[in-house]
C-alpha cells in the first residue's frame, strides 16, 4: 500500500490527479454555497452585473465600478437564472480552477508530491473555502492570478515565448477583477529579471520575453476597451488603472485629531494616539502580518515554519527564489496599500497565503521525514512506516475540516429570513431606505435600495417621501441610534405608519423596524 501510494505520487498522470483534486474542491465549495448568506459587497456586484445584462453601462459607474466578476456574473446568469446562483456559481467555477494552475505550477517549481499536497492544503482551507462559495470577486482573481505565474513560469523554464502572452492576458483579467492584480504585473517581470541575471548566455532572449509579456495586454485588450469606449463614450481600464493613481498620490494629508476631539480624550488616549502617529508604519507592518496569520492556519503554519527553516531532506533550490519574489512583492504591496487605505481585510492576507502554501507542503514532507525518523528511533518504524503519510495527513484534516465546515455565514441568516419574509408580504419591487448594515434584508425580498444617510433631518426625510411616496423605511432598532442619531424623532414627526410583521419579531440577532412611507 505504502510502495503503491508513493509511486503513485511520483509517477501517477497529471491529468488523472488533477481531475481527482478538481472533483472534491468543487464538491465542497458548492455544499457550502448552499448555505451561505450573500455577502455585502456581493450585493453590489449583482447590482452591476444586472446593469451589464441590460446594457445600462452608464449607470454602473454611478454607484460602482466595472470589473470581470460582474461581467461573468451576468453571463452565468443566461444559464442558472437565479442572480444569487450565478454569482455564487462563478465563484464555485472559478475557485475550483484555481486548482489547475497552482497544482501545475507547484510541480513544475519543485516536484509532484509538493504540488498533490499544497493543493490538497488548498481544497480544505477554511478562508478558500469560505470565499469561493460566496458571491465575491476573489475566485475569479485567484484563478487568474496564479494562471498568470505559472504561464510565466512555463515560459521561463521551457524558453518559450507564446506562454508569456497568456500569461500577460491573465495578468490583465487578474487587474480587471481586483486592483491587486497589478501585483501580478511585477512579480512576472521580476521572475524574468532573476532569470536575466541568472542565465548571462540568454539576456536577450530574456528582454524578450519582458517586452512581450508588457506589451501583449495593451494589444490584445484594445478590442475591448474601444468596445467599452463606445459604450461609455470615454475610456474605462477598470478598477485597477482607476484607482492606483488615487491610492499613489492621495491619502496624504497627515494623522492629527482636530482640537475640540483631543481635548475631550483622556490622557492615555492622546498618549497612544501620539505613539501610535510616530510609529505609524511598525503599527502598518505588524498588521500586515497579523492578516497573513489570520488567513493562513495555525497547523499550517507550523508547516510553512517547517519549509522555509532547517529543511534537510527537501534541499533548498534556486525556485525557493521565486517563491519568495512572490511572497516579497505581495507582502509590500499589502503593506503599501494599507499605508494608503488604512485598511487590510482577511482577504487581502489569503493573497500571501498561496506561496507559503508552497512552502507549507514542502514542510509535510519534512514534518514526515522527521517523524519517520522518530518512529525508527523507537523501534515502530517497520510496523507504522506505510501509515505515515495517511495518518499525518488525516491528523491535519482532523484539525482544518471542521473549520471548513462552518466557515459559511450562519449568523446572518436572518437577513436572508427577514427578506423572504418581506418579500411575501408583498414588498418585493418596492424601494427601501435602508440603514447599509441591512442591505442584505432588501436584496433577499427583491427590493430596489437607496442608502438611510447617516445625518438625518426634516428637510430630507421630506424630500423623500415627496419623491418616494409608497416606500419603506427599514432599520434595526439596536444599532439605528449609533448609526444616524435622531432619527427616531424625525420618524415621529413625519408620514411613518409602522407595520406589524410578527415573523419578524421572532430574530434574535437583529430588531427589525419596518416603516411604510404614506
Amino acid at each position: 500500500m505504502k510502495k503503491y501510494l508513493e509511486n503513485y505520487l511520483i509517477n501517477g498522470n497529471p491529468c488523472t490527479i488533477l481531475l481527482l483534486l478538481l472533483i472534491p474542491t468543487f464538491f465542497i465549495r458548492y455544499f457550502l454555497a448552499n448555505a451561505q448568506i450573500i455577502a455585502p459587497d456581493g450585493v453590489l456586484y449583482i447590482k452591476v452585473a444586472k446593469d451589464i445584462s441590460l446594457g445600462n453601462f452608464q449607470s454602473v459607474t454611478e454607484y460602482g465600478f466595472f470589473n470581470l466578476y460582474s461581467f461573468l456574473i451576468a453571463l452565468f446568469q443566461t444559464i442558472f437564472r437565479d442572480w444569487e446562483l450565478s454569482g455564487k456559481m462563478v465563484s464555485i467555477v472559478f475557485g475550483s480552477l484555481t486548482i489547475i494552475p497552482l497544482y501545475c505550477l507547484v510541480r513544475g517549481l519543485f516536484n509532484q508530491n509538493v504540488a498533490i499536497v499544497s493543493a490538497l492544503f488548498y481544497i480544505v482551507h477554511p478562508r478558500f473555502v469560505e470565499y469561493s462559495s460566496d458571491v465575491l470577486r476573489e475566485p475569479v482573481f485567484w484563478f487568474f492570478s496564479v494562471a498568470a505565474l505559472w504561464l510565466a513560469w512555463e515560459g521561463i523554464s521551457r524558453k518559450k515565448y507564446f506562454p508569456f502572452i497568456l500569461s500577460s492576458l491573465a495578468t490583465g483579467f487578474a487587474m480587471f477583477t481586483r486592483l491587486e492584480g497589478a501585483l501580478i504585473f511585477f512579480i512576472v517581470i521580476l521572475w524574468i529579471l532573476w532569470f536575466l541575471l541568472s542565465d548571462k548566455r540568454n539576456r536577450k532572449k530574456s528582454l524578450l520575453y519582458a517586452c512581450i509579456f508588457v506589451f501583449s495586454l495593451p494589444i490584445l485588450a484594445s478590442p475591448g476597451l474601444i468596445l467599452l469606449k463606445n459604450k461609455l463614450h470615454r475610456w474605462e481600464a477598470g478598477i485597477s488603472i482607476n484607482k492606483i493613481p488615487d491610492l499613489v498620490y492621495g491619502n496624504n494629508q497627515p494623522l492629527e485629531l482636530e482640537p475640540e476631539l483631543l481635548g475631550r480624550a483622556s490622557g492615555k488616549l492622546q498618549a497612544f494616539f501620539d505613539l501610535s502617529t510616530r510609529h505609524r508604519y511598525a503599527a502598518f507592518f505588524m498588521e500586515v502580518l497579523y492578516k497573513f496569520f489570520k488567513s493562513f492556519n495555525a497547523v499550517l503554519f507550523l508547516l510553512f515554519l517547517c519549509g522555509i527553516y532547517k529543511r534537510r531532506f527537501i534541499p533548498y533550490s534556486q525556485n525557493d527564489k521565486m517563491v519568495l519574489i512572490w511572497f516579497s512583492v505581495v507582502f509590500l504591496g499589502s503593506f503599501l496599500y494599507l499605508t494608503k487605505t488604512y485598511y487590510l481585510g482577511t482577504r487581502h492576507g489569503l493573497l500571501m497565503v498561496f506561496p507559503a502554501l508552497v512552502w507549507a507542503g514542502i514542510g509535510f514532507f519534512e514534518i514526515r521525514e522527521r517523524m519517520r525518523k522518530w518512529l525508527d528511533s523507537i523501534g515502530l518504524f517497520q510496523r507504522y512506516a506505510r501509515f505515515d503519510t495517511i495518518f499525518l495527513f488525516v491528523l491535519i484534516l482532523v484539525i482544518l475540516v471542521p473549520q471548513t465546515v462552518s466557515s459559511y455565514r450562519s449568523d446572518k441568516a436572518e437577513l436572508r429570513k427577514a427578506g423572504v419574509v418581506l418579500k411575501r408580504e408583498g414588498f418585493s419591487k418596492t424601494l427601501f431606505m435602508i440603514q447599509p448594515s441591512l442591505s442584505r434584508v432588501a436584496f433577499y425580498a427583491d427590493a430596489d435600495t437607496v442608502q438611510l444617510p447617516k445625518e438625518v433631518d426634516d428637510n430630507k426625510i421630506t424630500d423623500f417621501i415627496d419623491k418616494y411616496k409608497g416606500a419603506l423605511l427599514v432599520i434595526d432598532e439596536r444599532t439605528i441610534d449609533d448609526y444616524a442619531p435622531g432619527i427616531r424623532k424625525i420618524i415621529a414627526r413625519n408620514k411613518f405608519e409602522k407595520l406589524i410583521l410578527p415573523e419578524m419579531n421572532q430574530y434574535r440577532e437583529y430588531s427589525f423596524l419596518i416603516y411604510k412611507i404614506n
